[in-house]
């Protein structure tokens, strides 16, 4: 903590009910950490909670990220924030501290009211997202796609939040679209406890 260049605050946003706790949850519980009792008895965010993790840099990815950091080591604030339309002022101030935003978006659903506005604020507020593209286990253990459905359901997701980007992002500031070829798209199943960049 005494290393300020290597210390991260990144949200946890997205609709209600598509996997935002679940998703931080599991990185909680893998980091060490249990999640807080009276939220997990009303399965519902109600403020945004937050979680310290470690992370270090694998020696094979250090060379590709060293400016602006000291040694390999990080923490981590994962922020998990509410997702309902009346709890939208806690997330809106839990991205004021924020440096990155993890958009949390259900496989079967799609990115939905809710996530569009957290996706919009975190543009105003000049925050880079990631896209997660969460709960595909109901891919495989409810609607049985097929390789060529899967592939244009993630398709369209990201084209979705891209086109949310494209409209409401600050032009100046850098490059925002989500593609999974540059690592800013994820897939995951927070339910299950496993996610791929690629």
């Amino acid at each position: 903590m005494s290393n300020a260049t290597n210390i991260r605050n990144i949200s946890v946003i997205g609709h209600q009910k598509h996997g935002k706790s679940t998703l931080a949850n599991t990185l909680a519980f893998v980091a060490g950490i249990s999640p807080h009792e009276d939220e997990k008895d009303r399965d519902i965010t109600i403020k945004p909670t937050i979680f310290p993790l470690y992370f270090e840099i694998p020696p094979k990815d250090q060379g590709d990220i060293t400016q602006g950091i000291n040694g390999s080591v990080f923490l981590i604030n994962l922020v998990d924030s509410p997702g309902h339309v009346d709890l939208l002022p806690e997330t809106t101030a839990a991205l004021g501290i924020t440096d990155g935003a993890l958009v949390v978006i259900d496989c079967i659903e799609g990115i939905c009211n809710q996530a569009r506005v957290m996706l919009r604020q975190t543009l105003i507020q000049r925050i880079k997202p990631v896209a997660v593209i969460n709960k595909i286990d109901r891919v495989f253990d409810e609607f049985h796609y097929s390789k060529e459905d899967l592939y244009q359901s993630f398709k369209q997701t990201v084209e979705s939040v891209n086109t949310i980007i494209s409209t409401f992002s600050d032009k100046t500031f850098s490059d925002l679209m989500v593609h999974p070829e540059k690592g800013s798209v994820a897939f995951a199943s927070g339910l299950q406890g496993w996610a791929s960049i690629r």
